[in-house]
């Protein structure tokens, strides 16, 4: 069993030697934010998400989904639901880059963070867009420059959940 150092902030080393136990571990600001397994309507969200930006990514851009770290600094490392940034600029490992996009479905469990603490966070470390979407109203549409259009409708998972 780990036992966490109370006497300073946590680093990636730190999280690195904590044993997998099947929920998102992510530091910010040096504290350990432990999440709990997504839900059935998050994961059909975030998957018709993917997909979107996928089709709708700059030439050279990789569009990855949770859980891969994102490195914003020594003792904040953020396991986002989707994120994108230039190919060139992930690791094997990791994002040791502020990302072009950072996407959180929001559920009940992890609202008031997203909203919130991830939300300066992010902003702190330079990350150039931030979407957060609601489980239940996944909706999205758009157009952006190369041409793509993309399209996202309610899951069948997602209208069941109040």
């Amino acid at each position: 069993m780990n036992t966490l150092p109370w006497s300073r902030p946590l680093t990636r080393a730190d999280l690195d030697a904590w044993p997998e136990d099947g929920r998102r571990h992510e530091l910010i600001d040096g504290c350990l934010l432990l999440t709990p397994v997504p839900t059935l309507a998050h994961q059909s969200a975030v998957g018709e998400l993917s997909v979107c930006l996928h089709e709708a990514r700059r030439s050279g851009d990789l569009v990855l989904h949770g859980p891969f770290d994102v490195v914003l600094a020594a003792d904040t490392v953020v396991r986002p639901d989707l994120v994108v940034a230039p190919r060139a600029a992930y690791t094997e490992r990791d994002l040791p880059v502020a990302p072009d996009l950072i996407v959180e479905v929001l559920t009940t469990n992890t609202r008031w963070i997203d909203l919130h603490v991830r939300f300066h966070r992010y902003e702190q470390a330079g990350v150039a867009a931030y979407w957060w979407i609601p489980t239940r109203r996944v909706s999205l549409r758009g157009n952006c420059k190369t041409g793509h259009t993309c399209r996202s409708r309610r899951s069948p998972a997602t209208k069941r959940q109040r």
